[in-house]
């Protein structure tokens, strides 16, 4: 299985790099690396994600407030956001 994700999706995921890196130096990495582990759980779990909406999973991250939203399809993972848990709930709706 593999991952891909909408521009969207990849967008949002560089801007919270960003805007963390520039919080402090290495807290952009650090949430990069939350997101990989978070990402190899999805890889090796799909089914594991919160049931959510519209056919859609999801699953927290460990330590930044941002959950990965994804939908399995065929052989594959499709991201479809990377949201803040506490902004603008369902903002990426008509993604799917």
């Amino acid at each position: 299985m593999r991952i891909s994700f909408l521009s969207p999706a990849l967008r949002e995921i560089l801007e919270a790099i960003e805007y963390y890196e520039a919080q402090a130096t290495g807290l952009g990495g650090e949430l990069d690396v939350d997101l990989q582990r978070t990402l190899d759980f999805v890889l090796d779990n799909p089914f594991l994600g919160s049931p959510y909406d519209r056919g859609t999973r999801r699953v927290l991250l460990g330590r930044f407030p941002y959950m990965v939203i994804y939908r399995p399809v065929y052989d594959r993972l499709l991201v479809v956001a990377f949201a803040h848990g506490k902004r603008r709930p369902g903002y990426w709706i008509d993604r799917v």
